[in-house]
C-alpha cells in the first residue's frame, strides 16, 4: 500500500489487497473502493507539468505585479479541473471531499486535465506551446 491507494500490477501485489481486505473487514465491516483501470501518469507527463504551472504564474505575476507562484496555479488548476474524490469524516460519517493528487491520474486523466490547463490559459491569452513528448502522447491517446 503507498499512501492511501494500491498500485497493483502483479499477482503478489494484488494478493497483498485481498490479505488486507480479509484482515480489516471484520473489524472494520466499511472499506471504500475505487477501481481505475489504465497506466499511470508517465514521468514525460510530470516531467513537463510544472513548466506549464512556472510559465502561467510567471505570465500572471508579469500581469498582475502579484506574487503568483507555481504551486498557487497548480492548486487552483486543480480546484477548476482537477479530479475529486471523498472520504467519510471519523466522526459524522458525512463525506467530505478532497482533491485527488495529479501523481494518481492516469495517462487519460493527465492529458484531459493538462489539455483544460492550456485551454484555460489560452483563454487568457496565455499561450503555451507543450513540448513534442506530451503531443506524442495526447495521439497516443486518441488512436
Amino acid at each position: 500500500m503507498t499512501g492511501d491507494f494500491w498500485i497493483i500490477d502483479n499477482d503478489h501485489k494484488r494478493q497483498a489487497v485481498i490479505d488486507y481486505i480479509n484482515k480489516v473487514w471484520p473489524e472494520k465491516k466499511w472499506l471504500q473502493i475505487q477501481i481505475k483501470d489504465g497506466a499511470a501518469s508517465t514521468p514525460n507527463q510530470r516531467d513537463w507539468m510544472h513548466p506549464v504551472f512556472r510559465e502561467i504564474a510567471k505570465v500572471l505575476a508579469e500581469r498582475s505585479g502579484m506574487d503568483y507562484s507555481e504551486g498557487w496555479v497548480k492548486t487552483n488548476m486543480k480546484r477548476r479541473f482537477g479530479i475529486t474524490n471523498s472520504l467519510p469524516d471519523p466522526v459524522t460519517k458525512n463525506p467530505v471531499p478532497y482533491l485527488v493528487s495529479t501523481e494518481k491520474y492516469t495517462r487519460g486523466e493527465k492529458c484531459q486535465f493538462m489539455e483544460q490547463v492550456l485551454e484555460w490559459a489560452a483563454s487568457i491569452e496565455i499561450t503555451i506551446d507543450p513540448p513534442e513528448q506530451y503531443k506524442k502522447m495526447q495521439r497516443e491517446q486518441i488512436t
